[in-house]
């Protein structure tokens, strides 16, 4: 069971943002969707995210370099949604790797995952 308010700050695409929003705000979740590294950072720092989703897309340039900050400084629960992620230098034990999404509904299942082992590491 994933925890109630969840908050997800999603570095991607404009429409998968949006739908990831729609798809599940019965279910409690903040999506946050910044529109540059600067916008990432902060939101980072104020909203908290539970998970941070960065998806590998040539609409988001910014995105190495958020991943790079949050990388750079432990950030836990990070989705990398890349077919390449050894060039993102994806070896950091708290980044989880997935294969580009060809659908919403897998990033969202990605995300489920993720509270939810998060959720069971606070209640242990």
């Amino acid at each position: 069971m994933t925890k109630q308010n969840s908050v997800i700050l999603y570095v991607g695409s404009d429409n998968n943002a949006q739908t990831i929003q729609d798809q599940t705000l019965v279910d409690g979740w903040m999506v946050y969707h910044p529109e540059d590294m600067e916008d990432a950072l902060a939101m980072h720092i104020f909203e908290y995210p539970d998970v941070v989703v960065i998806e590998d897309s040539s609409s988001v340039e910014f995105a190495r370099d958020v991943y790079g900050h949050l990388t750079s400084i432990h950030a836990k629960n990070i989705i990398l949604f890349s077919d390449r992620p050894q060039t993102w230098g994806a070896h950091d034990m708290d980044v989880r790797v997935a294969h580009s999404a060809t659908d919403v509904a897998d990033i969202i299942a990605e995300v489920r995952l993720v509270l939810c082992k998060d959720s069971m590491q606070l209640t242990v």
